[in-house]
């Protein structure tokens, strides 16, 4: 027990000692200070707020500024959202285009910026917002509309965006320009509409005909091929486009031709052909 209170006693000398020495030494005790300085939580000093340095208005002052005023909490939300600034109203402005915010969220949504705008106006169109849209959504640019002007085709908004929705190119203008066919707008839409190709045109034009783009709408609604037509000129008829048209919605076919030639028939013309058809004269009674 004697020894364990003089090596307790030891020890606190000992530690009273080490302290004494740490503190009196110039260089530790410099860096101690400043290891505690480095550890400490420093605040900087904030100079006073003036009236320059006051951050700039709110986003709704920014907004009214760009004169959209009376905009609800909801309005507000769904802009903020969609990342629309006042500077991007007032480049939609400067483009002549003044939209609610309803609008402003649309077009923002579809990547209308005040430069496409631009670009599209360039091209001598007009569009307003929900005009803009659309464009957008079918991912009609400012290319799309150049090759169309270079190919012939002279659309306004509505027509180009119907144009999209089809399908139609100016590569397929230019290849309905070498079969002759010098289409619009509305002829290209019901062109697509109907897959009249090049191809089927310079097909039905091989075979003597000269259909108009009419025609040729109508033909391919009735399924007139050129195998079709084919089949006709074989059986001796020599029939424009009407005719040819005219004989496909009333069923004459192909096996039907070949059965009234078999009967030994004289002098058949397209129009008693249609009849014996209508009438039912070559067909076997049914079964009573």
């Amino acid at each position: 027990r004697k020894s364990t209170r003089l090596n307790s006693s030891h020890l606190v000398i000992s530690y009273a000692v080490f302290f004494f020495f740490f503190f009196n030494d110039t260089a530790t005790t410099e860096i101690y200070t400043l290891s505690l300085h480095d550890a400490l939580p420093i605040s900087p000093v904030r100079p006073q707020a003036s009236a320059q340095s006051s951050p700039s208005g709110s986003y709704i002052d920014g907004m009214k500024a760009a004169g959209l005023d009376d905009l609800t909490a909801d309005q507000l939300i769904a802009m903020k959202i969609h990342e629309i600034t006042p500077e991007y109203v007032r480049g939609l402005h400067d483009q002549g285009l003044h939209p609610n915010a309803d609008d402003l969220v649309a077009m923002r949504i579809h990547g209308v910026t005040p430069e496409y705008v631009h670009d599209v106006r360039e091209m001598g169109l007009n569009p307003d917002q929900d005009q803009l849209v659309a464009m957008k959504i079918h991912q009609i640019d400012a290319d799309y509309v150049r090759g169309m002007k270079e190919a012939g085709i002279h659309a306004n908004v509505d027509e180009l965006v119907a144009l999209k929705i089809h399908g139609a190119t100016p590569g397929e203008v230019r290849g309905l320009h070498e079969q002759g066919l010098q289409p619009d707008a509305d002829d290209l839409v019901a062109i697509r509409i109907h897959n009249v190709t090049p191809e089927y045109v310079r097909d039905v034009r091989a075979l003597g005909l000269k259909p108009t783009v009419d025609d040729l709408v109508s033909m391919r609604i009735h399924d007139v091929t050129p195998e079709y037509i084919k089949a006709l000129q074989a059986a001796g008829f020599k029939i424009d486009v009407d005719g040819i048209v005219r004989a496909r919605i009333e069923g004459v076919t192909e096996d039907f031709i070949k059965g009234a030639r078999a009967h030994g028939f004289k002098d058949l013309d397209l129009d008693k052909l249609i009849r014996l058809k209508q009438l039912g004269i070559l067909e076997s009674p049914p079964y009573i």
